[in-house]
């Protein structure tokens, strides 16, 4: 997973894409005249099964959108794999990872 996350940040910066600007949220939204008042809550999930039915949700949607052809040509490429390579982490690897893991976000 950690691979993956590596090639879609990486890619992202190529493309001026700040992956980061959810830690800037807030002061963004604040610094508009408009805004009187921003309330933020956070929370933590796990993804995969071991989160619940959010965590699964989350990964279903992480592997839709990591098995796009437009996400399957640009990360296999930035990663330097084969796109069955990259089909192959995306899928039954990254599945079987999350069975095992408990990665928060």
């Amino acid at each position: 997973m950690q691979k993956l996350f590596n090639g879609l940040y990486s890619s992202l910066l190529k493309q001026n894409v700040d992956f980061n600007v959810i830690h800037d949220l807030e002061s963004l939204l604040e610094s508009h005249p408009n805004n009187t008042k921003v309330n933020r809550d956070e929370r933590e999930i796990i993804l995969g099964p071991n989160g619940g039915k959010i965590g699964i949700a989350c990964q279903v949607t992480m592997e839709t959108f990591g098995s796009t052809e437009m996400t399957t040509e640009i990360l296999s490429s930035e990663m330097g794999v084969s796109k069955e390579e990259y089909k192959s982490m995306i899928g039954n690897g990254l599945t079987d990872e999350l069975k095992v893991t408990r990665p928060e976000f």
